[in-house]
């Protein structure tokens, strides 16, 4: 098997009756290739021509999360991942690391999501700013404001992921 060596949503497909045989043989597929499971099946049934009813088995992946992962189940959502720029697919990757599963729809992810920063304590700040909650405030209580224990409040109402050097934002909601 060729190491991969792509961000790109990918999977290597084999069968179960060749690795029964003792054989790995297959091929990486890159999802954004096609535009639904059909025709990701299409191909594999063209790599796969010498076995009358081919089992796939999907034996390694990559350039998606885990949790979209299974080595004989074809996510759904993996075709509209494998879409999506590499902006939104970091939103979703880190989505997956702040709750540990997979969204029913990306559409979740897109409605749950409330921005990124360095920190959440930079994201509260920047979120009061832009709210218009400093706006009036006098300098000096802005200075003096607690923001460590008004983020630390405000967490209870979000999850975080750190995910590829930045803190992401979700909405519990």
């Amino acid at each position: 098997m060729t190491t991969a060596t792509t961000d790109s949503p990918r999977l290597y497909v084999g069968t179960y009756h060749k690795y029964n045989c003792g054989s790995i043989a297959g091929a990486w597929l890159d999802l954004s290739d096609y535009a639904d499971a059909d025709e990701f099946y299409e191909a594999c049934a063209e790599l796969h021509a010498d076995e009358d009813d081919p089992e796939y088995m999907f034996q390694d992946f990559e350039g998606f999360p885990i949790e979209l992962y299974g080595e004989s189940y074809l996510n759904p959502l993996l075709f509209e991942f494998a879409q999506l720029n590499t902006d939104d697919q970091q939103t979703v990757r880190a989505f997956c690391d702040a709750f540990g599963e997979v969204p029913d729809d990306l559409a979740t992810v897109a409605d749950r999501y409330c921005g990124r920063a360095d920190n959440f304590e930079d994201w509260v700040y920047e979120l009061a700013d832009d709210t218009g909650m400093l706006d009036g405030m006098p300098e000096h209580l802005v200075r003096f404001f607690d923001w460590d224990a008004y983020a630390a409040e405000m967490q209870h109402d979000y999850t975080t992921a750190d995910h590829d050097g930045a803190c992401y934002i979700f909405s519990n909601h």
